[in-house]
């Protein structure tokens, strides 16, 4: 990090709830700062767990670190973010303004990093930067690889002049990277309290004649929920508020595109959230949108007949992965069911949604996983290698195919290039299934 023209104060805005479980790794990244001048504000959104014991305990360490500390705790749930970001903001003082999530953990050098890159692009209003994803399991102090950053090969610098274009297309601003100069909340405005997603129409609101700077260095580790049996399936009314609230902000800004601007912008709105309704099997959100994309006279025939197919084979996971809650009431089920046919070696074929699972399955039960078969090779972000099935495969005990009805297709052709067993995934849980007795069934 350069050194900083002079050193204002940067108000950094903590919202937290039901957070116990993060909220320490949250303050030890604070206090960790190596910028010096900053004042936090803490609102905590009436957490009914551990929550504000934990910001209790650290208080004093607090008040030492910071030049001013101001704690809020809602006497009851608001559940409305742009209002409690609001609050946050009407309290703050400092020349420059972050906010930050109570599960996320901000990087000693964040701070200074984000001011000095808005000290040094004074033409620039706002500042985002890269970030790093961690497991839902991470904790202050844990080794991180920074590799794992979310923008891969963006260069630094002042973006261009169609980011509220881009930005109408689909958030491309990490809302855990970004500080403001708090001037801008006069100029523009608080956050729209009716509209959930408050960053994102915040982002546009200002894009529009105001220029960010993109800064390619992580400042921040984002959490993201790790990947198991039991929490494929979110919280339908998550992504119901999730469908909502983007509607709502494209209604608000979509007459600022050209008409042709327009139609692809709500084409790339009703794609987005069918295939996350299809992913999730979530039909009310798929009868919703079908209503509005009507409504806007938005044509999808094409993707109508991929998603209605793809709804069905997604349901077939569901099932899947409900026999594997079943099965895994034995421990180590799946690694027994291996050894004992002398499968020690195991390399995936297909790294979507049931080959994700089976790969953390598989690693808990202690069986060696060598590497992956994928059609998105090299593409594929993933931390074993990662093939294609018309590359050379290395020796392995067997290949398991994870994706549903692709077994018959691609059987012969790995038959071609390998010695290995070759096996189908559902027949393999069937197989657990009679030998545990289980009583539900996939087919």
């Amino acid at each position: 990090m350069g050194r900083l023209m002079k050193e204002p104060l940067i108000s950094i805005g903590l919202l937290t709830y039901n957070h116990e479980k993060y909220i320490a790794s949250a303050l030890e990244g604070l206090i960790a700062q190596e910028y010096k001048r900053i004042e936090l504000i803490v609102l905590d959104d009436a957490s009914n767990d551990n929550t504000s014991l934990y910001i209790e305990m650290y208080m004093e360490c607090m008040e030492k670190r910071f030049e001013r500390v101001v704690y809020f705790k809602n006497k009851e749930n608001r559940g409305n973010i742009p209002y409690n970001c609001n609050r946050i903001i009407k309290e703050a003082r400092g020349e420059f303004y972050y906010e930050i999530s109570g599960d996320d953990i901000l990087l000693p050098q964040g701070i200074g990093l984000l001011c000095e890159a808005l000290q040094n692009h004074l033409q620039c209003v706002a500042v985002h930067a890269n970030m790093i994803q961690i497991p839902d399991s991470h904790s202050w102090g844990d080794a991180i690889k920074t590799t794992d950053v979310i923008w891969k090969n963006k260069e630094s610098g002042v973006e261009a002049d169609n980011l509220f274009q881009r930005l109408m297309y689909g958030n491309c601003i990490a809302a855990p990277t970004v500080m403001l100069r708090r001037e801008i909340f006069y100029k523009y405005g608080y956050h729209d309290e009716m509209i959930a997603y408050e960053d994102y129409e915040y982002w546009l609101r200002i894009s529009r004649k105001e220029k960010f700077y993109f800064l390619n260095k992580p400042v921040v580790l984002y959490r993201k929920a790790e990947t198991s049996i039991t929490n494929f399936d979110i919280e339908n009314d998550r992504l119901q508020i999730a469908i909502e609230a983007n509607y709502l902000i494209k209604k608000k800004y979509i007459k600022m595109l050209s008409e042709s601007e327009q139609i692809r912008c709500w084409k790339a709105y009703y794609t987005c959230y069918i295939r996350l309704c299809t992913q999730y099997q979530y039909r009310a959100g798929l009868s919703w949108l079908e209503e509005q994309r009507r409504r806007d006279g938005i044509k999808l025939d094409e993707l109508q007949i991929n998603y209605k197919n793809l709804f069905e084979k997604q349901c077939e996971e569901a099932e899947i992965l409900a026999v594997w809650v079943d099965i895994k009431e034995i421990p180590h089920a799946l690694g027994k069911y291996l050894g004992n046919r002398g499968i020690c070696n195991i390399a995936i074929y297909g790294y979507s949604r049931l080959g994700v699972v089976l790969h953390k399955e598989l690693l808990k039960d202690g069986v060696k996983i060598d590497y992956i078969i994928d059609q998105k090779g090299k593409m594929l972000e993933c931390s074993l290698p990662v093939y294609t099935i018309e590359d050379n495969l290395p020796i392995v005990d067997a290949i398991i195919v994870a994706p549903i009805n692709l077994y018959e297709k691609v059987k012969k052709k790995l038959g071609q290039k390998t010695n290995a067993i070759i096996m189908e995934l559902v027949q393999l849980l069937n197989d657990l299934r009679y030998k545990n007795g289980s009583e539900r069934t996939i087919y």
